[in-house]
């Protein structure tokens, strides 16, 4: 999937998975499209569904007004 995913990204439009390889799929396709934080992420159950950007907390640059929105605003 991973090799796949690197030839041609354009195949996929959804990649359903379990949790930890739906996180390195992710990771590697965002990377893929230029930086981590810009891909959004849809962590999705039966009965709840919660969409948050996909990267991590990045407190180094917290209040530095530095943090990118963009994942953000694709969820």
């Amino acid at each position: 999937m991973t090799a796949l995913l690197i030839r041609d990204p354009s195949r996929y439009n959804v990649i359903c998975n379990t949790h930890m390889y739906g996180d390195i799929l992710s990771d590697e396709a965002s990377e893929l499209s230029g930086s981590l934080g810009l891909a959004a992420s849809l962590n999705a159950g039966t009965d709840y569904a919660v969409a948050q950007a996909q990267h991590g907390s990045a407190p180094d640059i917290a209040g530095k007004d530095m943090a990118n929105p963009a994942s953000l605003i694709g969820c």
